[in-house]
C-alpha cells in the first residue's frame, strides 16, 4: 500500500505544468532526530550493541542537503520530472554504523552484523536499494557524498 500511495502521488503530479518529484532514501537529520541514524548513534552512546544489515544497501539521504538540491533545482532550468535525491554513494547499514562509531570514537563491536534473511518483513524489501543522483547531478545539482553529510550531521549533534 505504501509504494502504491507513493506511485499514486508521482501520478498526480504529472498532471501539473511544471512538477518535480524527488525520490528520496534513509532519511535522516531535521529537529525531531528518529532516523535509523539516530537510533545507531544513541545506542552506541549508550554503549548498546545493535544490529545492523551486511547486505542490504542504501543511500542516505540527509534532509538539509535534499532541501538545497529542492531549492536548485526549482531555481534553475532543470526538465520537469521524476529525480533521485540522495547522497551519493552507496553503503550497508554496518557500513553506516561503523562510519558513525569512528567518528564518535567508539567501539564498533557494539555493531552486530545481521541479515536481511534473518528478520520476517511484513512487505517485501529490496536488498539493494540505493538509488543513483546522475539525473539531478545532469540538472546541475550535484549531491555530496553520504560520508561527508553524515560527518556534517554528527558534527552539530549534541554531545
Amino acid at each position: 500500500m505504501y509504494a502504491q500511495s507513493k506511485l499514486v502521488g508521482e501520478w498526480l503530479a504529472a498532471n501539473c505544468p511544471r512538477q518535480y518529484v524527488l525520490r528520496v532514501e534513509s532519511l535522516f537529520g531535521g529537529p525531531q532526530r528518529k532516523s535509523t541514524i539516530d537510533r545507531i548513534v544513541t545506542s552506541l552512546r549508550e554503549g548498546r550493541e545493535m544490529k545492523l544489515f551486511r547486505d542490504r544497501t542504501v543511500s542516505p539521504s540527509f534532509v538539509d542537503d535534499v532541501a538545497w538540491a529542492t531549492a536548485r533545482l526549482l531555481a534553475g532550468k532543470a526538465e520537469p520530472g521524476v529525480y533521485h535525491c540522495v547522497n551519493s554513494g552507496g553503503t550497508t547499514w554496518l557500513g553506516i554504523g561503523e562510519a558513525i562509531a569512528a567518528r564518535l570514537g567508539v567501539d564498533r563491536r557494539l555493531l552486530v552484523a545481521a541479515s536481511v534473511n534473518d528478520v520476517s518483513w511484513k512487505a517485501a524489501r529490496p536488498q539493494y536499494a540505493a538509488l543513483s543522483s546522475a539525473k539531478l547531478a545532469a540538472a546541475g545539482v550535484s549531491m555530496p557524498a553520504w560520508e561527508e553529510a553524515l560527518a556534517r550531521y554528527l558534527g552539530r549533534l549534541p554531545a
